[in-house]
């Protein structure tokens, strides 16, 4: 009998393991979304985030980019469309 070589990388593995380290980022960007919100309204001023806009990402759907959308929507202010 062939002894299986358990190095051997499966698809399913590799896509497993895919979806393990996505979840592993985006479960780190909200814990750095939810420590903003530790900060008083001066200093997130200050970093040019608002306090609602924030809310707003950590709300959005897990497969959203809420890093993303934070940046798009601080960008939008700046330039007045928000």
């Amino acid at each position: 009998m062939k002894q299986r070589d358990h190095r051997r990388h499966h698809p399913w593995r590799m896509a497993l393991h895919r979806r393990i380290a996505l979840w592993l980022d985006i479960r780190r960007q909200r814990r750095m979304l939810e420590q903003l919100l530790t900060y008083d309204d001066h200093l997130l001023d200050d970093l040019g985030y608002h306090r609602q806009d924030l809310l707003d990402a950590l709300a959005l759907p897990w497969h959203a980019d809420a890093l993303a959308r934070l940046a798009h929507w601080r960008e939008a202010r700046r330039s007045g469309r928000r």
